[in-house]
């Protein structure tokens, strides 16, 4: 006999009570459940299917995407707010999000074209994340992740990821949602009210460059791969129409000395898309890095000089993530004791 809505909330049924604290703790968690996380990510890849033109082009390029969740009991620790190793499930789909909506075209061309010469499958692999926390997120606190492209240099691809207080900053529209942008003014909150909560709640100092919002920042590096040949970024973002046209007669960068164990695409036979410049960071002055800061230009086109700095200002964060690869060579391994194995 086959069970019924109202027979598992029949009080009066043997261990009824039981079953129905079980179903709310589960619907109460239901992130938190097995196999959650893979749902959210298939959700992230078929919400942006089929790859197509991105529509706004190099414009939206260093726009964030913004996903919502919340803080689950199962998510919290013994201090009773969400735990630090929980974080990263967060920001696993907020990162899908994001190249799946900015970059599945150029990833679905890259992987037709350079399958085709049989050098192995084109993936997308994390190479490193990293996660600073600024602030707890309580049980059942909604929160927003917004992730954006942060920089790439001829390797690397690297995303920034910001955890916020749900409403508490509203973008000034949404390209590809224009049917959002009515809610955008209703909705967006003055900044001297937000920085008035923030400093009853946790006694932020004002005037220090940080958002009160934030409850915590990540960075994560991207490689592309065909096989084991390393495809520059700047091959995926041309292909997926987010770079604008170069200008003519602009020089190429010095080639910086790279790990020769993975060739780069300049390396391939002739035919492939290896034409494709490769460029490596270049250090620009501070005033024309920190000019990039500006929103919008005057007529709002992104030319390739403008894209480029903004590169280049991401790239001064983004840089200090390479220290972190030293600390493989930290490892202790056989050369000294060990306090003890538990």
């Amino acid at each position: 006999m086959g069970l019924s809505w109202r027979h598992l909330v029949d009080l009066s049924q043997p261990g009824s009570v039981w079953r129905l604290l079980a179903i709310v703790f589960a619907l109460l968690n239901l992130k938190s459940l097995p196999f959650a996380w893979h749902i959210r990510l298939l959700y992230g890849v078929l919400r942006h299917v089929p790859p197509r033109p991105h529509r706004s082009g190099p414009s939206a390029l260093f726009q964030p995407v913004i996903i919502s969740s919340h803080s689950s009991l199962l998510e919290c620790d013994y201090n009773i707010h969400k735990s630090n190793s929980t974080y990263f499930s967060d920001l696993d789909v907020g990162r899908l999000h994001l190249t799946a909506c900015l970059m599945q075209l150029g990833m679905h061309r890259a992987r037709a074209e350079l399958n085709a010469q049989k050098k192995g499958s084109f993936n997308i692999m994390l190479g490193a994340v990293t996660c600073s926390f600024r602030r707890e997120i309580r049980p059942y606190e909604p929160f927003e992740v917004w992730t954006r492209v942060l920089a790439w240099d001829r390797k690397w691809f690297y995303l920034v990821s910001h955890i916020v207080r749900k409403g508490a900053v509203r973008p000034k529209a949404y390209t590809l949602q224009p049917w959002r942008n009515e809610t955008v003014g209703a909705g967006r909150k003055g900044e001297d009210e937000v920085e008035k909560k923030e400093d009853a709640r946790g006694g932020e100092v004002k005037g220090v460059g940080v958002h009160p919002a934030i409850f915590a920042t990540s960075l994560a590096k991207y490689v592309f791969k065909q096989g084991r040949m390393t495809v520059p970024p700047e091959t995926v973002l041309l292909m997926s129409g987010l770079l604008p046209p170069k200008p003519k007669g602009e020089g190429e960068a010095p080639v910086e000395k790279e790990d020769r164990s993975t060739p780069a695409l300049s390396e391939l036979p002739n035919g492939t898309i290896g034409a494709v410049a490769l460029e490596v960071p270049t250090v620009l002055p501070e005033e024309e890095v920190d000019a990039s800061l500006e929103p919008e230009s005057a007529d709002g086109v992104w030319d390739w000089d403008r894209a480029e700095r903004e590169r280049a200002r991401g790239m001064r964060a983004a840089e200090a993530m390479a220290g972190l690869e030293a600390l493989h060579d930290v490892f202790t391994a056989e050369k000294g004791p060990a306090l003890g194995q538990f």
